[in-house]
């Protein structure tokens, strides 16, 4: 049984804590609910700059240098912008639980004004990250997504448009700040060896004094059409492929089910069903891939390659029957409790490294979805080869059809393919 505590605080914070018995460590998290499916195209980018920003404000200067007490420690610090969420990260030993929870809370309610040189200095750092980003093979993921939504909502891309990086100014850093990084829009987590009662005081301490202030509704808006993401870029020796399809939210009863579907399909080993007709039958590509990416009100289920500009076809056209032939034969018995087998052992190792769980335990809270361990492995057993087929009968359509490919690549010819049969 795996004991977890939620409260919440008087100012409306979200505390989620769960003690791992003999775990020496702690991984302290804080996610604010502000991405960039909050934003529109005059603001894209800048919650992913205010992550920025809010970091460079403690970690200049001597007096308000916070990063370089806790490093003394041994802590580790991380900050990440999602779709949905911006998130900061503090890990070290149980031991330092009280100061990681206190520079957390300075971290995010003491953000300074930042002095004109650190603001446009870590203006070109961002920039800079969304231009190797932009180049790279990296941003196939969520090409797949903009191509199920559109440049809107969860279909628009983290590090958002270079130009309005480029002009941000510092009142709309702020702006945005004030508007969003409120307790009842965060959620803050703790996972590791810690006592209840005694961290809890300490939460109170650090975070009670955080201002409830009302939260800026954003109302997030989707293109419901699937369509096309194509960047042609002649040159280089690859090309990318992604074929993706919608599935229901991160709640939904189904998610268990697109996971093991996910696995089944392209787990990035040879032994997947598209690594065996793709790699290992035909030679056509080394990298074969599946993803599925749940979020509050949606979800994505996504299959790429990596090859030759000349070989992209094919590999469509083998996807696309592996595609088809989910929804005609299903899936063996062996196929099903293989991947559930490395599901619920990626679910347990999950747990036992707590900075993963963290992450994990994090986005359940801000989904109110209250995180079981035995709950989880229970919904993993009970997926059967009938709802597989029913989910895959579902999902697998091609009114429900996304396609993203970057590369030498004549469209034409690859529409031809995607077909389901």
């Amino acid at each position: 049984m795996y004991e977890i505590m939620n409260v919440y605080l008087e100012n409306g914070l979200k505390v989620v804590l769960h003690n791992v018995p003999n775990a020496k460590t702690v991984s302290c998290g804080l996610w604010v609910r502000q991405g960039s499916s909050y934003e529109n195209d005059n603001t894209s980018g800048l919650s992913h700059l205010l992550e920025h920003m809010i970091v460079a404000s403690k970690n200049y200067g001597s007096e308000n240098n916070l990063i370089d007490k806790i490093t003394s420690q041994g802590i580790v610090y991380n900050a990440t912008t999602t779709k949905e969420f911006t998130s900061y990260y503090l890990s070290g030993l149980s031991s330092n639980i009280d100061l990681c929870i206190d520079i957390l809370s300075r971290l995010i309610i003491d953000f300074d004004e930042i002095d004109d040189e650190t603001f446009e200095n870590e203006k070109k750092v961002v920039e800079r990250e969304a231009i190797g980003y932009y180049s790279s093979f990296k941003q196939i993921m969520e090409r797949s997504a903009q191509a199920l939504w559109g440049n809107t909502g969860t279909g628009r891309i983290i590090v958002g448009d270079i130009n309005n990086i480029k002009s941000a100014t510092k009142e709309q850093v702020k702006l945005l700040y004030e508007q969003r990084y409120t307790p009842e829009n965060s959620c803050l987590v703790i996972v590791g060896g810690m006592e209840y009662n005694k961290t809890l005081e300490i939460i109170k301490k650090c975070f009670g004094r955080w201002e409830d202030t009302n939260t800026k509704r954003i109302e997030e808006k989707v293109n419901k059409d699937p369509g096309i993401y194509l960047n042609v870029q002649e040159g280089g020796a690859n090309s990318i492929l992604s074929i993706c399809f919608k599935v229901p939210a991160f709640n939904s009863p189904y998610r268990h089910g697109i996971e093991v579907i996910s696995l089944i399909l392209g787990d990035g080993g040879v032994k997947s069903r598209l690594a065996k007709e793709i790699r290992v039958k035909r030679g056509l590509a080394y990298i074969i891939n599946s993803f599925e990416n749940f979020y509050e009100n949606r979800g994505i289920l996504g299959f790429t390659s990596v090859c030759a500009h000349d070989a992209v076809n094919k590999v469509a056209e083998v996807m696309m029957e592996q595609l088809s032939r989910c929804i005609n034969e299903g899936f063996t018995d062996d196929e099903i409790q293989g991947a559930k087998n490395k599901l619920i052992t990626k679910r347990i190792l999950g747990l036992e490294n707590v900075a993963d769980h963290l992450k994990f335990l994090g986005k359940c809270a801000c989904y109110n979805c209250n995180f079981s361990l035995e709950q989880e492995i229970r919904n993993i057993k009970k997926v059967n080869s009938e709802n597989l087929k029913y989910i895959a009968k579902e999902v697998i359509n091609e009114s429900n059809i996304g396609l993203a490919a970057i590369g030498d690549i004549d469209i034409d010819k690859l529409l031809q393919v995607i077909k389901i049969n």
